[in-house]
């Protein structure tokens, strides 16, 4: 059975050293840090969700997504890179996806593409841009929308299938300079 907390995936580069200070600045949010890197970090992410599904406080935060290795094989794909996005998408199957994703409004395409394209049509309340930075990291958290639920995890593994994020627009004075 789950402990009552509310599960948050916090997605950017670097974030597990953010993620710790909100946690240790607040008494009602806890924390899992994913540090490790490739096949490690499968095992640690594993690992570390199995732990924030047990905290009791109101918030986990958590620096790793349970679809990183399809977000992963999507984005191959989408780069035109060797992929298995079908085997990713296969490998989904019922994987527990957090209550809420705070993403990093700079990250890069096209993950970020996923998360706030994709994800965001989705799950619009579900599905948060922020700063990476304690302070503001932390006021999202204490200010979470409410929402419907994502849909189930194989229905999100196959939107990966069809979705492609619209072009990046370039500025005008960029073209013409």
């Amino acid at each position: 059975m789950r402990a009552s907390t509310t599960l948050i995936a916090v997605i950017g580069a670097n974030t597990g050293e953010v993620i710790r200070r909100v946690a240790a600045a607040s008494l009602n949010v806890g924390f899992e840090a994913v540090d490790e890197q490739g096949e490690a970090r499968t095992e640690s992410r594993r690992e570390a969700w199995d732990r924030a599904r047990q905290h009791g406080l109101i918030y986990t935060l958590v620096n790793a997504d349970p679809l990183e290795p399809l977000v992963d094989e999507w984005a191959k794909r989408l780069e035109g890179e060797s992929h298995e996005l079908e085997l990713a998408i296969a490998s989904t199957g019922a994987t527990e996806l957090p209550d809420y994703y705070l993403v990093d409004e700079h990250l890069p395409p096209p993950r970020v593409d996923w998360y706030l394209a994709n994800l965001g049509r989705l799950a619009p309340a579900r599905v948060v841009p922020v700063a990476i930075e304690p302070e503001r990291l932390a006021a999202r958290v204490g200010a979470l929308p409410y929402g419907a639920p994502f849909p189930s995890t194989e229905q999100i593994a196959a939107t990966a299938r069809d979705f492609v994020p619209l072009p990046q627009l370039v500025a005008v004075e960029h073209l013409f300079g």
